[in-house]
C-alpha cells in the first residue's frame, strides 16, 4: 500500500479504492476513480522512500487507463528531503500486455542522487468524464539486473482427467535463490489457448474442476518462474490426457425430482463432447409442457401420473449418438409427499478430513440450524481438501441436497465453495457420484436436485479457494421401505466368554410380503465377540442371534441386517465385553492424592496425600477425609496411581465410587452435589496425560465405570476431580482391570521379570500352559491369567 493514502493535489470528488476484479499479476490493483469531470493536473504522491540512485537502475510502472487520448500519466520524484517534486521522468520503453501499460524509466540521469518522493502527476488536457486509473505496479530495479535462473524439476502429478471433466494436482521441486518471486501457472488447451490458473511460492498447487473443451485429447498445464523484476523465466510443462472421446456420456440437472400430479419440472441433458442434437421420449406418466421440444437440451414436463417416471434421451456428438435412460423423478401422492424430510438430521458422522478446531467439525451441520447466532456452529477447515462421509443409520431415497455455505450464516464477506461432489453408497465401500458441479462460489445456499437413488451413505466434498465454512448441510429424502426392526434392548453386557442370544423381531410393513430373498445377516465391529449361526423363528417373526463374548475386555457394535429381496433394514445392539475373572492391580496399592491450590497446571503447587483407603475394597466409605479444605479450583484434585518400576499396565477397564451418591456437605454448610466432572487420565508423564474418558455434569451416582476401546499400556493411571465450589473432595475406592494376557507374551518375558511359575486355578503348579485358564506368576510378583484354546 502507498505511503499516504491517498493525498492527492486538485482531487476534487476523485476516490480511490482497491480493486480486486482487475489484477496485473494476480491479488489486486489500485483504481483512482475521477468522478464527474477530471480536468487538468493532479498530482498524486505515493512513497516517502530513501532510495540511493547508483550506477542507474529501472523504475517500472504498469497501469491501465480508461482514456489514452485525452489523459496521460506522469512519474515525479523528489531528490531533496521533501515531498515536493524537482524530477519528471520521461521517455520510457513502453509496451501493453492484456490491457496493461507496461513503462519502464531510465534512472541513470539521477546517478549520485537520492530518491525521497515518488508520485505520478495524472493530467487531463480536456476534461474526462467517469475517467478511472488503475495501477497494477511500481518498482523500482537495480541497473543490469539479471537474476540467477530458477529451474522446475521433477514437475508431476497423480491426477486423472475424466471424460467430461478434471482437475490437477501438481507437484515439482526447485532450488530457491533470493531473486526469485514466485510461480505463474498455467492451463493450456489443445487450441493452444492458455489461461493463467494460479500463482504460488510453493512447490505444489492445486487446479480445481476444470471442463473438457469439446473432444480435445490432452490439456497442458505449465510452471513458470518470475522473478523480483516480475519478469517470466522459463517454465516447465506436463501433459494430462483426456480418456478417449466417444459418444455422449450423459448426465442429467433436474429442477426437482420429486412431484406430485399437476406440478412441473424442468431436465436438462447435459453430454459430453459438444452434443449437436437431442432426442427425447417420455413415460405416460408425463406429459411435454406447453412450449417445450422433444428436440431440445432442456424441456419442461408436467407431471400426469403417480409413480417412477423413466425418461430417454438420444443425444449426439461428432462421435457418435447415445441413449439413456433414468428414474429421473417420482411422482406421488400428497401422503408420500408429506414422507420426504431431511434425514441427515441428527444423524452419524462417520469421518472428515480435519478442522480447524474441536468445536468447528462436521457434527455442527447436521444439528438442523441453518444460521446460527455462534459463529463456532458451523464446520471450518483450511485445506484444499475437505471431505466428510454421514451415516444415514437406514437406507433412504434420496431426492436432493442443500448446503447453507459460508455467507448464509452469522460471518459474511467470507469465502465460498466453488467446486463440489456429493457421493452416495449402500455399502460405503461402492461410491457413485450424483452431484459434480462447479462455479458455484456467487450461491450462499445451493440446491442441487438428482434422479432419486436409494442410499445410507453421504460424502460431500466441497473445495474452496480459502477458508471452508459450511453452516448445514441438508439431504432430503424418505424411506425405502417400511420394514421395522425391534430388540429387547439395544445394550448388552456380557463376561468375557459368555454367550448371549440377540432377538431381533422384523415388521415388513403393511402389504409387503417374503422375497426370495429373505436372510438376516450380523457383523462384530471391534471383533470383540463372535457370530454364531442365525435361526429364524417364523411363528414370532424373529431372528435369534447367538453372540459370544471373547477373552477380552472391551466394547462392540453388532450390526444386523434383514434382507427382504432389493429392500433391507438394520439395528445396532452395543456390546460391552466386561471380565470378572481378572484380578483388581490396584488392590492394596497407595494412592498419591494432589489437592492443587490453584486452577491445574503442570506448575501449580498442590499439596500431597498418601492414602491407602481407596483400594482396601470399601466401596461405600469416604477416603479422602485426611484433605481437610474444599475445592475451590478446576481440577484441583488428582488421585494417581503408578505402575510397579520398570512395568507398564496394560489398562482395559477403571472404575470410580463415590460415597453418599455423590451427595455432602460443603463448606457453606449447605448440602449439595460433589464431584461435577471427572476425569480418566493415562501417561507416562505426570505433566503430559491424556484424558481417555471425561463424566460431565455429575449429579447422583455411585459408580463410575470405563472401558476402554483399546487397552491401553500405561504408567500412570490418574483419576481428575473438579468439584463443585466449596465442596470437600471425595471418593471411595478406585479399581482397574489389565487386558487378558496374549500367550506370547510369556515366551516373551524378558530375564528381569521372568516366569516364576505356572498354576492351575486350583493351585496345582505346572511344567506349560496347558488347555484351558492358566495362573502366571512372574518374578516382579504380578500374576496374569492366559486363556489357551
Amino acid at each position: 500500500m502507498p505511503t499516504w493514502r491517498y493525498w492527492m493535489e486538485n482531487k476534487d470528488d476523485a476516490s480511490f479504492e482497491i480493486n480486486w476484479e482487475d489484477a496485473w499479476n494476480f491479488g489486486s490493483s489500485l483504481k483512482l476513480k475521477g468522478g464527474s469531470a477530471f480536468t487538468g493536473d493532479h498530482l498524486w504522491r505515493l512513497y516517502k522512500t530513501q532510495l540511493a540512485v547508483n550506477g542507474g537502475g529501472t523504475l517500472r510502472l504498469v497501469y491501465k487507463s480508461s482514456n489514452t487520448t485525452n489523459a496521460s500519466v506522469e512519474v515525479k520524484l523528489s531528490t531533496t528531503s521533501s515531498v515536493n517534486p524537482d524530477v519528471t521522468l520521461s521517455a520510457p520503453k513502453t509496451t501493453t500486455k492484456n490491457g496493461w501499460t507496461v513503462a519502464e524509466y531510465d534512472l541513470s540521469s539521477l546517478n549520485g542522487k537520492t530518491i525521497y518522493m515518488i508520485g505520478l502527476n495524472v493530467k487531463a488536457k480536456f476534461t474526462v468524464y467517469d475517467y478511472e486509473l488503475s495501477l497494477g505496479e511500481l518498482s523500482v530495479l537495480p541497473a543490469n539486473y539479471a537474476p540467477a535462473p530458477v529451474e522446475v524439476k521433477n514437475l508431476a502429478t497423480t491426477s486423472t482427467l475424466g471424460n467430461v471433466q478434471g482437475d490437477a494436482r501438481l507437484t515439482w521441486d526447485f532450488d530457491y535463490t533470493a531473486d526469485f518471486d514466485h510461480f505463474d501457472i498455467y492451463k493450456e488447451n489443445e487450441d493452444g489457448t492458455r489461461t493463467m490458473v494460479g500463482q504460488t511460492r510453493d512447490e505444489a498447487f492445486y487446479v480445481p474442476t476444470f471442463q473438457r473443451k469439446d473432444n480435445e485429447a490432452y490439456v497442458k498445464f505449465i510452471v513458470t518462474p518470475v522473478m523480483k523484476d516480475m519478469r517470466q523465466q522459463k517454465g516447465k510443462s506436463i501433459v494430462l490426457d483426456y480418456p478417449q472421446a466417444t459418444a455422449p456420456v450423459v448426465s442429467f440437472t433436474i429442477s426437482n425430482s420429486y412431484l406430485k400430479v399437476g406440478e412441473t419440472a424442468t431436465i436438462t441433458a447435459n453430454g459430453t463432447g459438444n452434443p449437436t442434437a437431442f432426442k427425447w421420449t417420455l413415460p405416460e406418466g408425463l406429459k411435454l409442457a406447453d412450449g417445450s421440444s422433444l428436440t431440445s437440451q432442456t424441456i419442461k414436463v408436467v407431471a400426469q401420473k403417480v409413480g417412477k417416471q423413466r425418461v430417454t434421451v438420444d443425444v449426439t456428438n461428432a462421435i457418435g449418438t447415445s441413449t439413456t435412460s433414468s428414474n429421473i423423478l417420482d411422482v406421488m401422492t400428497e401422503e408420500e409427499y408429506k414422507k420426504i424430510y431431511n434425514v441427515v438430521y441428527q444423524k452419524k458422522v462417520l469421518g472428515y478430513s480435519g478442522s480447524t478446531n474441536y468445536k468447528e467439525v462436521p457434527d455442527k451441520i447436521i444439528d438442523g440450524v441453518t444460521n446460527p447466532t455462534s459463529a463456532s456452529d458451523k464446520w471450518c477447515n483450511v485445506s484444499a481438501d475437505n471431505w466428510v462421509t454421514f451415516d444415514l443409520q437406514s437406507v433412504y431415497r434420496i431426492y436432493s441436497f442443500k448446503i447453507f455455505d459460508g455467507n448464509a450464516g452469522p460471518e459474511s464477506g467470507v469465502d465460498q465453495i466453488d467446486s463440489y461432489q456429493i457421493l452416495l453408497s449402500e455399502d460405503n465401500e461402492h461410491w457413485t457420484t450424483v452431484v459434480d458441479t462447479y462455479n458455484r462460489q456467487k450461491e450462499s445456499i445451493k440446491t442441487d436436485y438428482i434422479a432419486p437413488m436409494r442410499a445410507r451413505y453421504v460424502k460431500l466434498v466441497p473445495h474452496v479457494n480459502g477458508i471452508l465454512r459450511i453452516w448445514e448441510f441438508e439431504v432430503y429424502g424418505k424411506k425405502d421401505n417400511s420394514m421395522k426392526l425391534s430388540t429387547l434392548t439395544n445394550n448388552v453386557t456380557m463376561n468375557a466368554g459368555e454367550s448371549y442370544n440377540i432377538n431381533v423381531t422384523y415388521d415388513l410393513g403393511e402389504g409387503a410380503t417374503k422375497a426370495d430373498k429373505f436372510e438376516c445377516v450380523a457383523t462384530s465391529k471391534n471383533g470383540n465377540v463372535t457370530i454364531g449361526t442365525i435361526k429364524e423363528n417364523v411363528k414370532k417373526s424373529t431372528f435369534i442371534i447367538p453372540v459370544t463374548a471373547k477373552q477380552r475386555i472391551g466394547d462392540d457394535v453388532v450390526t444386523i441386517r434383514v434382507v427382504n429381496g432389493d429392500d433391507y433394514e438394520e439395528i445396532a445392539v452395543q456390546v460391552e465385553v466386561d471380565a470378572t475373572t481378572q484380578p483388581n492391580v490396584l488392590k492394596g496399592k497407595t494412592a498419591e492424592v494432589r489437592h492443587y491450590e490453584n486452577d491445574y497446571s503442570f506448575e501449580a503447587a498442590f499439596k500431597k496425600y498418601d492414602v491407602s483407603g481407596l483400594t482396601d475394597g470399601n466401596k461405600a466409605d469416604e477416603a479422602l477425609t485426611d484433605i481437610e479444605a474444599p475445592s475451590t479450583h478446576r481440577d484441583d484434585v488428582w488421585v494417581i496411581f503408578t505402575a510397579p518400576e520398570g512395568k507398564q499396565w496394560d489398562l482395559a477397564k477403571v472404575v470410580v465410587n463415590i460415597p453418599n451418591e455423590n451427595y455432602a456437605e460443603n463448606d457453606n454448610e449447605e448440602m449439595n452435589y460433589v464431584n461435577k466432572d471427572v476425569k480418566i487420565a493415562v501417561g507416562d508423564d505426570l505433566t503430559r496425560m491424556n484424558t481417555a474418558k471425561t463424566f460431565s455434569g455429575l449429579k447422583k451416582v455411585s459408580e463410575l465405570s470405563y472401558i476402554f476401546p483399546e487397552s491401553v499400556k500405561t504408567k500412570y493411571l490418574a483419576v481428575i476431580c473438579n468439584l463443585y465450589v466449596y465442596s470437600y473432595p471425595s471418593m471411595a475406592e478406585v479399581s482397574a482391570y489389565e487386558q487378558f494376557a496374549d500367550p506370547t507374551a510369556i515366551n516373551n518375558a524378558t530375564v528381569q521379570n521372568a516366569v516364576k511359575g505356572i498354576y492351575t486355578v486350583n493351585g496345582t503348579k505346572l511344567n506349560a500352559l496347558q488347555k484351558g485358564l492358566n495362573i502366571v506368576k512372574f518374578a516382579d510378583g504380578t500374576v496374569q491369567k492366559v486363556l489357551v484354546k
